[in-house]
Parts: C-alpha cells; sequence; structure tokens
C-alpha cells in the first residue's frame, strides 16, 4: 500500500513543471491580504519584505491589506501608522466587533480587496523579491494558486522533524493537485481571485471550525474552480517553526481538525498513509520473527531503498538537502509523532486560533 501510494503521488508531484511568464503584470490590480491578532513584533518586518517585492515596480495598483482581529498589543496602532505613512500602499482594517477568528478577518477583508489576492500570514517572509510576481501571473491564467511555505532552517532535531513533516505534506497536496483533485493548501502562500474567494467561501461546509479553512476552501473549489500550483524555489515562503514540541501538537490539531470534511478517497489515502507510517517498524519485525532470514533481508532491503529513494527525491524539489543525513532517523521520529499526534487529538477537544 505504501509503495503503491508513493508512486500514485510521487510522481506526480515530481512531473510538476513551472512555466513562467516574464513579462510585466500590465499596472495589474493585487492586495496581499494578512489577518493579524497580536502581531506587533511581525507587523513592520512584514511590511518591509513585501515592499521589496518587484511587483511594485511592476505595478502602480498594489497594497498590503491588514485585518486586525481585536489585538491587545498595540498592533491596530502601529497597522495604522504605517497607514498613514503609506496611504498608497497599506490599509489598515479592524474586524467589527461581535466577530472575531482568522476565517471571518480574511472574509471581512476580502470586501475591500482588488479582484487579485494574496493571502499570506504576518510572520511570513518570501524567499526572493519575484515571489508575489511569479503568484501574480500564475493567477492570471488560473482561479487559485497554491505556493509553498516551508519554514526557517534551524539546528534543532524538532525543527528537522516539522520541516520534513512540512514537506511531505506538500507533496501529497502538489501531488493531488497534479492529478486533478486538490484537497488542501496553505494560507500562508496561496493567491486568488476575489470573486472566485466569495463564491467558493459560501459554499464551504464546516465553518464552525476554528481553524483549517484554508483546506476546505479548496476542497470546495476542486472541480469548480481552476486550482494551479508553483514549486519555485523563487516562489518559497518562509516562516518560523514552533520553538516546542507541545506548541506544536496544538498547531498540527488545529490544521487537522479539518480532515473530516476531506472527500472520501482522500481521507483513506491519508489515513493509510498514516497508518502504514506509525505501523512499519513493527511490521519489519514481524516479518524478522516470523519469516525466514533470508527472505526478511529482502524486505527489509527493498522497503528500506524504496523509501530512501522517494524522500530523497522530494527533498530535493524541495531544496531541504540537509535533511537527507538525518533520513533514518527522521522517518523513525514521523510515525512517534503521528502517534502522539492521533493520541492527543483524540482526548484533548479544545482547539483555538491564538
Amino acid at each position: 500500500l505504501q509503495i503503491s501510494y508513493f508512486l500514485f503521488i510521487v510522481r506526480a508531484f515530481l512531473k510538476h513543471k513551472n512555466t513562467f511568464d516574464a513579462e510585466n503584470v500590465n499596472d495589474l490590480e493585487l492586495d496581499f491580504l494578512i489577518a493579524i491578532k497580536d502581531e506587533i513584533n511581525n507587523v513592520e518586518l512584514v511590511v518591509k519584505s513585501l515592499l521589496k517585492q518587484s511587483i511594485f515596480q511592476e505595478s502602480s495598483s498594489v497594497r498590503i491589506i491588514f485585518v486586525n482581529d481585536h489585538s491587545e498589543d498595540g498592533t491596530a496602532a502601529l497597522t495604522g501608522e504605517l497607514e498613514a505613512k503609506f496611504p498608497k500602499k497599506i490599509l489598515s482594517l479592524d474586524l467589527p466587533d461581535g466577530v472575531s477568528g482568522k476565517k471571518a478577518a480574511i472574509n471581512y477583508g476580502m470586501e475591500h480587496t482588488s479582484n487579485y489576492v494574496i493571502l499570506l500570514d504576518a510572520d511570513c517572509r518570501p524567499a526572493t523579491v519575484d515571489w508575489a510576481l511569479i503568484m501574480a501571473k500564475k493567477l492570471e491564467k488560473s482561479d487559485i494558486v497554491i505556493g509553498y511555505g516551508p519554514f526557517f532552517k534551524e539546528q534543532s532535531l524538532l525543527n528537522r522533524l516539522i520541516r520534513f513533516e512540512c514537506m511531505w505534506i506538500a507533496t501529497q497536496y502538489f501531488g493531488w493537485n497534479q492529478k486533478k483533485k486538490p484537497y488542501m493548501g496553505v494560507g500562508r502562500n496561496m493567491a486568488v481571485k476575489r470573486d472566485v474567494h466569495r463564491d467558493i467561501s459560501s459554499k464551504v461546509t464546516g465553518s464552525n471550525l476554528i481553524s483549517g479553512d484554508d483546506d476546505l476552501f479548496i476542497k470546495a473549489a476542486a472541480g469548480e474552480s481552476t486550482v494551479d500550483s508553483v514549486i519555485d524555489t523563487r516562489s518559497f515562503v518562509y516562516s518560523a517553526a514552533e520553538n516546542s514540541y507541545r506548541a506544536y501538537i496544538n498547531q498540527k490539531r488545529r490544521q487537522i481538525s479539518t480532515s473530516v470534511y476531506y472527500k472520501l478517497y482522500h481521507q483513506i489515502a491519508l489515513a493509510i498513509d498514516a497508518g502504514v507510517k506509525i505501523l512499519w517498524p513493527f511490521l519489519l519485525v514481524g516479518i524478522w520473527c516470523m519469516l525466514p532470514a533470508s527472505i526478511a533481508i529482502t524486505c527489509t532491503l527493498v522497503f528500506g531503498v524504496i523509501q530512501y529513494v522517494v524522500h530523497i527525491s522530494f527533498i530535493r524539489k524541495l531544496e531541504e538537502r540537509d535533511l537527507i543525513v538525518f533520513l533514518p532517523l527522521l522517518v523513525l521520529l514521523y510515525g512517534l509523532h503521528l502517534s502522539i499526534l492521533a493520541a492527543y487529538t483524540l482526548f484533548n477537544k479544545n482547539i483555538r486560533w491564538k
């Protein structure tokens, strides 16, 4: 089952080819939309990084729109000051009283955007100055564009595990999108046409959930809108990974809370993949206990080589080569991590955005 899934998804992912029209964007109207809550330490940094984007030179109709979700740390005052300093480039909005949450902030912000919108978070940093230009050019020919959102590299084992999981999840949603069966994307690097967002958002199920609206949005868009993807190192958007395992588990619980709303075949495929990753060490022990040594050695080598080749392929494509030397350990830890995540999700139901 694992090998079949590898062949189905990873092959589709590796076949993805980027096409980028280097011509200008013809004064395209585009907005960066950022939902914020208590982000006073990140607001000025993200503004600085976005103003360096080459699209600001290509078009005079580009803005950064902040939607403040009742921050209590001075974020709203800071974005107001930045709006006063850059009145043509920054718009600061406040979510009305009685309404809260990231989804509400995004939907409210969409009421004030132009038709081309790029979504990201306040702690995001584009890899290059051409990121927005690449996303915008892709969006000209699509309704939605999914990008990759890796994490900054650190030397801790936790950071390596988080980056490893991020790569495997991206390999899957990019692979499924190549098969014309998209099921998720990351809201920290996604472009969408405003009218498409409004139409699809009205059809999203699971609106009672605190998080994961990006997944539900892509799922609702499947079959009705054209969903394209960009896997180009120039279009990566980096953010900081959690620095404690407990915080990371809580983050993952928010993200997987939408999985019950995926299409059945997505749920089955993802569940089988996770199950095999959790159980395969025990399966190998069983093989060694029950089968002759020659057969056990053959099975171990075959499965090990396939695992290594597959993981190396997407590690190289997503430019995380420093993880190669840690690959055997990361594969084992990832299975353990999935076990802990499943148990923690089962017994802890309290989920919130911030």
